[in-house]
């Protein structure tokens, strides 16, 4: 009896030596259990026995039922053991492994859902490049609850990986579908991608391949479709038919978006084995993530009679940019200021009105400009209709700017020449929100921003107008740096003496913006002032208000020479900032009374899209 219990034991480490050198945690972790279960169950047999012998009293018999009922007790577990070994479960895991990777059922995985993809991908040999290649490939099985949407996307994801094992092979022929134009953000993103159109291709065809219950791509033109058969607006599932659909497009075009980017990840990382996740490799392509976030284009096609039907309503800039700086008396236009000691002007949309008197203030005999550099920095449409500035909005949101993702100023400039057209043509009464109520207006005239400097070029010849439209509360772009600084140089490179003037709707984020911008580039072009010793500190919390928090600290020791650009950038900070005191918008101290203000609840959009600006 006792050495069926040593074998018992030794039939457990054996069983411990089999599991720990499998390839499978999982499957070393069931190895071991079941052992010591029946192990455990073969000692708790033997006790069994040996306490019916003892109870009998008889012992020869005793002993004999002991040893007989030990040895088939043994033997019983034994054929257990091995059956249960040799059971399809266990032969089914030896050769296979099982994952749990949740997915979302609408829109694209999240980033941390690719690492997790990513993760199985490292840890089986059998999809490595360095596997055996005389085998054939695995089999991938995946499944979610009805085995349509996150199936079918986690196939897409398979067999793209299945294609880059399959060196030597032909990839299989599937039926074209009839080509459709590419939507811009596609287009964009293949444009950038290395071999981007080979890398869309070959997604196209993983998604042809796993279409028989669903098509991802078709699936974006579908619901591209309805939105733009819309008539009426009604509600549908909480929201308006318009917004349910276009989120529909949005989720299903960024999941093809996805698509596209992962495969040109494993392009890159195959090879290297996966050196960096895919969420590291896309913080190293931050261009992406702009691309992501201009993604709803559907601005560009929005019909110029949401206005005329009612849908949108007219809304003044009195009533969305109030004249803090009280100029409006004197310069026609809300919070007109000036940099002191410099031509650079700000201020928010002029009228035509507006516009000239701004122009003959600064071509007097006090100042004499004979060439003015006029930026308008909007990304939203404008319109001057009676003399007076509206941009459209959502009668629900007011307050909310509607931006147009334009790459081009001219397809802004196009929206609002088919606006005007369009309430010129209605000639109907229409809802108007002006500074404190809503009126109905009938407009006689409409006026485009570009049509109102084209007419002040015919008698000002020195007078130059660009549009570069700017993103509110962020950060501007590179190409938007670009932009301005080009134009100040050919203003510059004609007259030394010019004057530049920035509007934006309401005069204050924008355009301080880029009159921090236009005061640096006149420095570097002119010279730099002398900068003071004494410092301005105004608020606690001294060296945040200075901008000296931690990551622009390390981006000034990164920086050649980084203190003093720092420096000269809080010089034109403040030299801007000293001109709108009234607004109480100071860029560079915002970003520390932003986040004081609302530390105890989140890190405020307004607060970290400034630091973001600061940066820059």
């Amino acid at each position: 009896s006792l050495s069926l219990v040593f074998l018992s034991f030794a039939l457990f480490f054996l069983s411990l030596s089999v599991s720990l050198s499998s390839f499978s945690l999982s499957l070393s972790l069931s190895l071991l259990s079941l052992s010591l279960s029946l192990s455990l169950s073969l000692c708790l047999c033997l006790c069994f026995s040996l306490s019916l012998s003892l109870s009998f009293s008889l012992l020869s018999l005793s002993s004999l039922s002991f040893s007989l009922f030990s040895l088939s007790s043994f033997f019983l577990s034994l054929f257990s053991l091995l059956s249960l070994y040799l059971s399809p479960f266990f032969l089914f895991s030896l050769f296979s492994l099982y994952y749990r990777l949740p997915l979302p059922m609408e829109g694209a995985p999240l980033e941390e859902d690719f690492d997790a993809f990513v993760t199985v991908l490292r840890e089986s040999p059998n999809l490595s490049l360095r596997r055996d290649v005389s085998r054939p490939l695995p089999a991938l099985l995946f499944s979610c609850q009805v085995g349509v949407g996150r199936t079918n996307l986690a196939m897409i994801l398979g067999t793209l990986v299945l294609n880059h094992l399959k060196t030597t092979q032909e990839p299989p022929q599937v039926e074209e579908a009839e080509a459709k134009p590419l939507f811009q953000v596609i287009q964009t993103l293949i444009n950038r991608l290395p071999e981007g159109q080979q890398v869309m291709e070959e997604v196209d065809q993983a998604i042809a391949l796993c279409s028989e219950m669903h098509n991802i791509k078709e699936a974006m033109y579908e619901n591209k479709k309805k939105l733009e058969a819309i008539g009426d607006d009604f509600q549908i599932q909480g929201s308006t038919t318009k917004d349910y659909f276009l989120h529909r497009a949005i989720q299903s075009l960024e999941r093809y978006f996805y698509l596209i980017v992962f495969n040109a990840y494993l392009h890159e990382q195959y090879s290297l084995a996966f050196a960096s996740n895919f969420s590291q490799w896309l913080c190293a392509h931050p261009w992406v993530y702009r691309l992501l976030a201009c993604m709803d284009l559907s601005e560009l096609s929005a019909p110029p009679d949401l206005v005329t039907k009612g849908a949108r309503v007219l809304v003044a800039h009195e009533y969305l940019s109030p004249d803090i700086l009280s100029t409006v008396k004197e310069m026609k236009v809300a919070n007109f200021r000036r940099v002191p000691k410099m031509p650079v002007y700000g201020m928010s949309q002029p009228t035509s009105e507006a516009t000239g008197a701004v122009l003959t203030h600064l071509t007097d005999e006090k100042r004499k400009y004979s060439h003015v550099l006029w930026v308008n920095l909007q990304e939203e449409l404008v319109l001057e209709g009676n003399g007076q500035i509206f941009t459209p909005r959502e009668p629900s949101c007011m307050g909310q700017h509607i931006p147009v993702p334009a790459t081009d100023p001219t397809q802004i400039e196009k929206l609002e020449t088919a606006l005007g057209e369009e309430v010129q043509r209605a000639q109907k009464w229409l809802e108007v929100t002006l500074e404190q109520e809503k009126q109905m207006k009938m407009f006689k005239s409409c006026l485009t921003v570009q049509e109102v400097f084209k007419q002040y070029q015919r008698t000002h010849p020195g007078l130059f107008y660009k549009r570069i439209p700017l993103a509110d509360c962020c950060a501007p772009k590179e190409e938007d740096f670009d932009q301005l600084l080009e134009a100040m140089k050919s203003t510059l490179a004609e007259d030394s003496h010019s004057a530049f003037v920035f509007n934006c709707s309401n005069g204050k984020g924008r355009t301080t913006t880029a009159m921090v911008i236009a005061a640096l580039t006149v420095w570097h072009f002119n010279g730099f002032p002398e900068f003071g010793d004494d410092e301005i500190v105004s608020v606690p919390d001294a060296k945040y208000t200075k901008g000296e928090f931690k990551v622009v600290m390390q981006l000034v020791r990164l920086l050649p020479d980084g203190h003093q650009m720092k420096r000269e950038v809080d010089m034109a900070l403040d030299s801007v900032s000293e001109t709108m005191t009234p607004m109480h918008y100071h860029l560079r101290e915002i970003i520390i009374c932003t986040y004081r203000q609302l530390q105890f609840y989140f890190w405020p959009i307004d607060g970290s899209n400034a630091l973001v600006l600061f940066v820059f």
